[in-house]
């Protein structure tokens, strides 16, 4: 059995971003749209759907995060209907037709092709990326290329009935077609030849051809040279080239033909189809050819060109025909904008135009670059026509009506993705225009001859002289005797272009060319890019209101910081920046004032008057307290609650001996009250002006048997100048009351009773006598109690007119089914007659009519009032306010059991829960979106949010896709939080309550009454959406129009289990007349006496709105700061006498990637009698190896080693191009003030071929004594200074390369501040590391001394810090190279690049590094942390196959081999890269919402002394941020809570559909590494819970819990229970 300190710490990980908003692939298909295509993106293993709408922007149909799998290729399959997806994903490759249907990605067709490839691998391990193509003509032919080109798959896609399958693959015969039609295969012998095609690097389709015409870039059986050895002397071409070979393929005949090889450039790339042109593009050329493999043309874009040609193209290489280029196409994106025309992007983002004009291709610059994309990964175009060019309203405003218009998306995984609208113009220009053209518009230099230069306005003047010259020869009399006219022939020659002068008769040849005039950004989509290790510390000083409070005598107020947040490096290059996560209400910056209160349980506001109205408990003394808010007069930014006496209120003695009920106000400043006194049985609604003086008074006569149960908000309506307040009153009895008002009184009041059509029915139920709990279930759900209502303004086109009577709905249900079978009745058309009558084109244009085909009533912005019920029996009813009555318009079932889809239905079609008994606490309809985009209420989102009986929170949102004038449809988003109140939180709760901490009173005046816990906002930090003052505060706000969740924080809030809910009440805030946007006013239990308060005065949500910032998904926001650079490292300097509340320093190390200039290769500076000594130097010497090797008698090449000179190698041919610039980096150190915007305070900047590889902020202390001295004995007893200081770890890469190891430096920087409170950097030290570069750094503190970890190359070095210098003191060898260090106490985890971990202990006595064990397995280790739960440590392992290994020291146990092997606990595969994992505290879900975490933690253990000592209190987690973009947490967990979901996830992986048929168990195995492989067993330890899978758990219908609970052995609340517990340990926030 194992020691209690080593038993195994059972991890769950679980993401906290909802997948990655990088863009690697794309395309263009029709998924929810007829006109527009959707743009579908994807990236690792996300997928998403975007429309695009009106204003230019993109917004989201579908988001798929987190999938079963890294998919790595897509594109799209045309139907007949709507398109389909074909996805290829990576680890068992496989290739899926796919359909989005009811927001979820449904697999028609799928095609293993691991058996294929483990076949034609004979049995090896490869795994590498497939490449495909399809030809989108019918029928569909697909080539997918597997290992690299090991097997080459060829299959078809059929489509019929809207269904979709997939012919088996066809592996091409490759060996037998190279032997018998390569010609390069003769000599080659067969046991080398392997398939004869080499490496496969392209694959793609010709068009025009009868059969599948397959065009494959390869190499020769030795595979692609290194590009290293591509040097050759002066220009002589002998590297060896690829090829591409083209194949004609019959998938179903199982026949394939080689129908021509040419050679191309050996430095090719990838092969794109621009027209009828094949294009094979290269790093230094461009290489066009036709159908049938003649090459028409090779264009080299610089001038080493030559060097990569093969001997055959050398003949046909020329320049640009426009302009000379000095580029390289490492890394570029070509797209076709049409059949001559295609845009290509460089890798940095530099946009170049490539067109057939001259006769021949050309390549222009457009002058513009793609800002914040790091690096290109991706180029798609979508041309624009007919009256879908209406969208494009941005591009069109500044083009012409008869301009090309499409639209642009670069796509990136590194940085931002840019959607871009273009317009095209083509014209006929001559060769001096077109230059002018560059010339104006682009500002491109001049070439280096004078050729280019621009001539002078004369030349126009010639130019039109010439014109008319031309028009009178040819429109003159033709004299007798000539046939013909004497025209002017336009010259072939641009010199004689050029000299107009010398033959006024001469025309300049007209060159027809396609200009860009319009390269518009219409958005741009936010996307993190790899993140880096993160760091925790403030944005700015602490709020004013606080500063105001201490004492400035014992306290400096610049010494105290605000909130803090966590902050990740993020992006590349032109992308890069800060990636900084927070939750609202944490950020004290937004806090405008706090104000402490007792027994206050409820809050309403007056805004604009001023007024907060508080609701008092009996234990308080009861009745209603009123608090005046303003500003100060010296500070308009700080407010200050002042408490109103009764005299000060001439008429409002009633609201203070009344308990107020809901407030609403009109803009004017007037406002409505309604209050009840605790001895009527009426409502009172008083309206009062700005003054507090009362107008009027009504009163809301009960008519129902029972009290006030809830009140709805206010909503405001307006109808020419008379406003109303409408709000809607629901009572015990179920029974409820819609009351209308303006400023003189009630108007109307409507009351909602039962309605009188049958579909409202509930479905009759057998009640069984023998089963009591069965028949109070059924009666339950029988039950038309009125339980959830809500009154709100909505556009009157969201629920169009219907009679919902029995004659109405079967007609509702006929139109809808007829339409139905109109969609469906073109599936069944097979593709031969799809293509002989042209059937998809009338297809769509009938879908498209039958669309806009109203029922009764068109689409419409006006606003009308409409009234929501949602009745026990799980039926929700929509009622429109019409002429003073309400007439029901919608109605669904299965509102309150979570059912998936709301769909206006009759009753029974739902499935009811089988045991649990919940209906709708709460309902509320709220729209979501951007405050300020638009004033057009349809370019919002109508979603409602309601909350259960259980205290969950469900969501749903209308769907976008429902047919115009038919009944809408609600789908439910999937939050994926857990929201009920937790078991801990009931036990503390009963804790309380036996030491007779919570009191037994009442703590309402009316105890059916309860507040709202749901909340609509508008124009908070220019969003609208909702606030969820439920177990789990939170706000439902949009990104890009899709509804998601942000956690919400509260200060020094109080332990969970005082009172029912954390945050008691929310209101409308007051804001300045100057500013649009609202604040808002919370009230919270707070840490001290049980029913202490604490109202917050908040300006608004965050000001991260401003910039680029996204939703993550799981509660977090994120805001980006770009910073142009790479940032590698960032660390918080935490000392208070260089950073203060004011000025918050970071220290950033940065790298800034550039393009370094190469034109010194263009000429050598020598004259030529020079430049020809040099020659015969060379000569000579080359003679003299050559008569040495003679006399010797061995070959000069095989025992000589050759020297290459760079001068042969990198001949520049500069009738070519010149040099191209080459990628750079730059790297330096940064002093960051995050108070003033990021802002660099100093610099310093690394030498040359100097890399920065570490960063550590840390106190070093001073010990003078020297190690191993006399008196190096006496230095226990003295006390050490300490110094801050800035430690950076450098690489340094010999300028000739890495023949030469590299070394490295180790930095110590200090700050210092000059008499203006300017910091500056000092570099204080250096010491120089021979044996390689410095990886990491760490600081080692033991007994007081803190001293530096070094570990550079294979070594780990002590350094002690005395007598300014460092001095080593201890070491440890590793075997490979050393990538990081953890500390903990005086133990090291050691990760090594090749070698594993190892685990090592310092000694202090003998300043010693011992080795206590170590993982023996061959794993290349990323990053390492550290996990535990109470007594327990284990070690997280992240290596170079994606994969997660959890080791453990346990030398009591057998497989710890003696105690020096770490044993292996669990495994699994995260797919995703990371190389840093921090440790964080799991916190409990009594502080969970709490912005303070430590002063409620100390509240918490003076409650209950207990809390802390148990396991499950004491826990460390892990959170990392991936390349991706995304990031994830591993939270420790319990054996019990382990087994539970171990069993709970096996059920679900194989009950729920998984989205594109995956296999999320399969995907979480460990992937083993075929290097070494016999060392690690083919065991898998497995033991990893799958957070994502099982938390989709929450958002299940409670009938379907119900079932997965059943099929374990539990209960839904327990399963809730736990899953609470992760999510609260996995946040770090």
């Amino acid at each position: 059995m194992s020691a209690p300190a080593s038993r195994p710490v059972h991890p769950c990980i679980l993401s906290l971003t909802k997948g990655s908003r990088g863009a690697e692939f794309a395309t263009w298909a029709h998924i929810t749209s007829h006109d527009v295509p959707n743009l579908v993106t994807a990236s690792a293993s996300t997928l998403h759907v975007y429309s695009f709408t009106p204003d230019g922007t993109l917004r989201f149909e579908h988001f798929f995060g987190n999938l079963a799998g890294e998919i790595i290729f897509l594109t799209t399959l045309s139907g007949t209907g709507k398109d389909a997806l074909l996805v290829g994903f990576a680890g068992p490759p496989r290739l899926t037709v796919l359909t989005i249907q009811e927001d979820r990605l449904r697999a028609e067709s799928l095609v293993d092709l691991t058996t294929l490839l483990t076949q034609y691998s004979h049995g090896a391990s490869v795994e590498e990326d497939m490449m495909v193509s399809v030809q989108n003509q019918k029928p569909m032919t697909v080539a997918c290329n597997m290992g690299g080109g090991i097997a080459v798959a060829v299959m078809e896609i059929h489509s019929q009935a809207e269904s979709w399958y997939v012919t088996d693959p066809y592996v091409l015969p490759l060996a037998t077609l190279s032997r018998s039609s390569l010609s390069y295969m003769i000599d080659t012998p067969a046991s080398t030849a392997t398939t004869g095609f080499g490496d496969i690097l392209g694959v793609t389709f010709l068009s025009g051809f009868l059969e599948a015409t397959l065009v494959l870039l390869h190499s020769d059986p030795a595979g692609k040279i290194w590009s290293g050895r591509l040097g050759r002397e002066k220009g002589q071409g002998s590297a060896t080239p690829l090829y591409l070979t083209a194949l004609s393929v019959s998938v179903v005949h199982n026949r394939a033909a080689v129908l021509w090889c040419r050679p191309v450039p050996n430095d090719a790339l990838y092969v794109e189809f621009v027209g009828n042109a094949l294009v094979v593009v290269g790093a230094n050329t461009l290489v066009f050819l036709d159908c049938i493999g003649n090459v028409n043309q090779v264009m080299a874009v610089n001038g080493w060109a030559r060097s990569t040609c093969p001997a055959s193209l050398m003949s046909a290489i020329a320049p640009n025909p426009v302009l000379k280029l000095s580029l390289q196409l490492d890394g570029s994106c070509l797209t076709a904008l049409s059949s001559t025309t295609a845009i290509l992007s460089l890798r940095a983002g530099q946009l170049y135009i490539l067109q057939y004009a001259v006769d021949a291709w050309t390549m222009l610059p457009l002058g513009q670059s793609l800002g914040s994309v790091g690096e290109v990964a991706l180029l798609t175009s979508l041309p624009m026509e007919g009256a879908a060019k209406e969208l494009l309203s941005k591009v069109q405003s500044s083009a012409d009506s008869d301009f090309s218009l499409g639209l642009l998306f670069a796509g990136s995984r590194l940085g931002d993705s840019l959607l871009l609208g273009y317009a095209l113009e083509t014209k006929s220009l001559s060769m001096k225009s077109i230059k002018q053209e560059l010339h104006a518009s682009l500002s491109i230099k001049s070439e280096v001859n004078n050729d280019s230069k621009l001539e002078n306005d004369e030349a126009d003047s010639e130019y039109e002289r010439i014109l008319r010259l031309e028009e009178e020869a040819l429109y003159a009399p033709v004299p007798m005797g000539d046939s013909e006219p004497h025209l002017i022939q336009p010259s072939d020659n641009e010199d004689d272009e050029n000299d107009v002068s010398a033959n006024p008769r001469k025309k300049p040849r007209l060159i027809s060319i396609t200009l860009v005039r319009a390269l518009t950004p219409l958005d741009m989509i936010v996307n993190l890019g790899p993140l880096g290790p993160s760091c925790i510390g403030p944005l700015s000083k602490a709020p004013d209101f606080l500063l105001e409070s201490l004492d400035t005598t014992t306290q400096s107020p610049d010494s105290i910081f605000g909130a803090t947040a966590h902050i990740f490096p993020c992006g590349f290059g032109s992308s890069g920046g800060l990636a900084v996560a927070t939750v609202f209400g944490r950020d004290d910056r937004m806090i405008l004032s706090e104000h402490d209160c007792v027994d206050v349980v409820s809050m309403f506001s007056a805004p604009t008057a001023g007024y907060l109205l508080l609701g008092i408990s009996p234990r308080g003394g009861g009745g209603t307290t009123v608090l005046k808010v303003s500003s100060h007069e010296s500070n308009e930014d700080l407010f200050e609650f002042r408490e109103v006496d009764t005299d000060e209120l001439i008429d409002g003695g009633i609201v203070f001996n009344s308990a107020v009920l809901g407030t609403g106000e009109f803009t004017d400043g007037h406002f409505a009250v309604c209050v009840k006194q605790s001895d009527e049985a009426i409502l009172r609604l008083l309206i009062f002006d700005k003054s507090f003086r009362l107008r009027t008074e009504s009163f809301i006569d009960v008519k129902f048997e029972g009290s006030i149960s809830s009140l709805t908000p206010f909503v405001q309506q307006s109808e020419g100048d008379e406003q109303t307040l409408t709000f809607g009153c629901l009572w015990t009895s179920g029974e409820a009351t819609v009351v209308v008002c303006s400023k003189d009184g009630i108007t109307s009041i409507l009351d909602v009773g039962e309605t009188t059509i049958d579909s409202s029915s509930p479905v009759p139920m057998e009640v069984d006598d023998d089963d009591p709990e069965e028949t109070r279930r059924k009666e339950f759900y029988a039950s038309k109690t009125i339980v959830g209502l809500d009154v709100f303004v909505a556009p009157s086109s969201t629920f169009p007119s219907f009679e919902l009577n029995g004659n109405g709905m079967e007609r509702i249900e006929e139109k809808r089914s007829s339409l139905q079978d109109f969609e469906n009745q073109w599936s069944i058309i097979d593709e031969e007659d799809e293509l002989l009558y042209s059937a998809k084109s009338r297809t769509a244009e009938s879908l498209r009519n039958a669309r806009d085909v109203s029922c009764d009533e068109s689409v419409s912005t006006e606003e009308k009032l409409f009234v929501a019920v949602c009745r026990q029996s799980s039926a929700l009813e929509v009622y429109a306010a019409d002429g003073g009555k309400l007439r029901l318009c919608w109605q669904s079932f299965g509102c309150g059991p979570g059912t998936d889809c709301l769909k206006f239905e009759l009753p029974g079609e739902h499935r009811l829960p089988s045991t649990t008994m919940v209906c709708v606490k709460e309902l509320r309809f709220f729209l979501i979106g951007a405050s300020y985009i638009d004033k057009n209420p349809l370019s919002r989102t109508l979603c409602f949010a309601v909350e259960t009986s259980a205290g969950d929170v469900i969501v749903y949102q209308k769907s976008r896709n429902d047919l115009s004038g038919h009944p809408i449809s609600f789908h439910k988003v999937d939050l994926g939080v857990a929201g009920r109140r937790s078991k801990e939180q009931n036990r503390h709760n009963a804790k309380l309550s036996r030491k007779k901490v919570l009191s037994r009173q009442e703590e309402s005046e009316i105890p059916t009454f309860s507040t709202n816990a749901l909340h609509r906002v508008t124009k908070l930090s220019g969003q609208d959406g909702c606030f969820i003052a439920g177990y789990r505060p939170m706000w439902i706000i949009a990104e890009r129009g899709a509804p998601s969740y942000v956690l919400h924080r509260t200060r020094h809030a109080a332990p969970a289990g005082g009172t029912d809910k954390p945050l008691r009440a929310y209101c409308a805030g007051f804001f300045s007349e100057s500013s649009q946007d609202s604040g808002f006013v919370t009230l919270h239990e707070r840490v001290g006496k049980v029913g202490s308060q604490r109202i917050t005065l908040f300006r608004g949500l965050s000001s991260g709105f401003e910039n680029p910032s996204i939703i993550s998904g799981s509660g977090t926001f994120i805001e980006k700061v770009p910073m142009g650079v790479t940032i590698r490292h960032i660390e918080f300097i935490d000392d208070p006498s260089i950073s203060s509340g004011s000025h918050p320093l970071y220290a950033v190390l940065v790298s800034k990637e550039f393009e370094a200039d190469q034109s010194e290769w263009n000429t050598d500076t020598l004259a030529a009698e020079e430049r020809r000594a040099l020659e015969e130097e060379k000569e000579q010497a080359m003679i003299q190896k050559q008569v040495e090797a003679d006399l010797g008698g061995f070959d000069i090449h095989s025992e000589w080693v050759e020297e290459i000179d760079r001068e042969n190698c990198f001949d520049v041919d500069l009738g070519l191009g010149g040099a191209p610039p080459v990628r750079n980096s730059a790297y330096s150190l940064w002093l960051v003030d995050a108070a003033k915007g990021w802002t660099v305070v100093d610099s310093f900047e690394l030498a040359e071929y100097e890399h920065g590889m570490a960063l550590k902020v840390m106190s070093l202390s001073d010990m003078k004594v020297e190690p191993g001295s006399a008196s190096a004995e006496l230095e226990e007893e003295t006390d050490f200074e300490s110094t801050m200081f800035i430690a950076v770890g450098t690489g340094i890469v010999n300028h000739n390369g890495e023949d030469v190891s590299s070394k490295g430096r180790a930095l110590l920087f200090t700050v210092t501040k000059k008499l203006d409170e300017v910091a500056e950097l000092k570099l204080r030290y250096e010491k120089e590391v021979f044996h390689g570069p410095v990886t990491t750094l760490e600081c080692l503190s033991i007994d007081g001394k803190n001293r530096l970890v070094v570990g550079a190359g294979a070594d780990i070095n002590i350094e002690q810090w005395g007598n300014d210098r460092l001095t080593q003191v201890g070491f440890f060898r590793a075997t490979m190279e050393v990538s990081n260090i953890q500390l903990f106490k005086n133990f090291f985890l050691l990760s090594d690049a090749y070698d594993s971990l190892y685990f090592l202990v310092w000694r202090e006595s003998d300043k010693s590094l011992t080795l206590l064990a170590k993982d023996y397995d061959p794993i290349p280790v990323y990053a390492a942390g550290l996990m535990s739960r109470g007594p327990n440590m284990t070690i997280v392992c992240h290596d170079d196959r994606q994969n997660l290994t959890f080791v453990q020291y346990a030398p009591g146990e057998a497989a710890a081999r003696g105690g020096n092997k770490l044993v292996c606990r669990a495994d699994c595969h995260i797919g995703h890269q990371t190389t840093c994992f921090k440790s964080h505290q799991c916190r409990s879900s009594l502080i969970i919402h709490s912005a303070t975490p430590i002063s409620s933690r100390a509240a918490l253990k003076q409650q209950d002394t207990f809390f802390g000592r148990a396991d499950d209190d004491q826990r460390l987690a892990v959170h990392y941020g991936t390349t991706d973009g995304t990031m994830a947490s591993i939270v420790p967990i319990s054996e019990p809570l382990f087994w539970r979901l171990t069993a709970l996830q096996s059920v679900m992986a194989n009950a729920l559909d998984a989205d594109c048929a995956l296999n999320p168990r399969g995907w979480r195995l460990y992937r083993r590494t075929p290097r070494r492989g016999g060392c690690r067993s083919n065991y898998r330890k497995k033991s990893v819970i799958d957070g994502d899978l099982v938390m989709r758990f929450v958002d299940l219908p409670v009938a379907e819990q119900e079932d997965l609970a059943a099929s374990i052995g539990s209960t839904v609340d327990l399963i809730f229970d736990n899953l609470l517990e992760i999510q609260c340990g996995s946040m770090i926030l």
